[in-house]
């Protein structure tokens, strides 16, 4: 049997190949940011900008996606 690495549907997958790295690096985005949510909120409010001053959560939210996704 042969597969298809360049196929993008989900039908013609490979079902034993590791994710792509492109979903490993989402993957991570995300739980950087959900963990940075979690941390930073307070009182169910999640403070993205003081005056014009990103706050923590924005500045680590940013970083992640420099990191990861850009």
């Amino acid at each position: 049997m042969t597969y298809n690495y360049d196929c993008d549907d989900f039908g013609s997958a490979r079902p034993d190949a590791p994710p792509p790295a492109r979903e490993m690096k989402i993957s991570a985005y995300l739980r950087v940011t959900l963990w940075a949510r979690n941390r930073y909120t307070v009182n169910g409010n999640l403070i993205v900008m003081v005056g014009n001053t990103p706050s923590p959560f924005t500045r680590i939210e940013r970083a992640a996606w420099t990191k990861y996704c850009a």
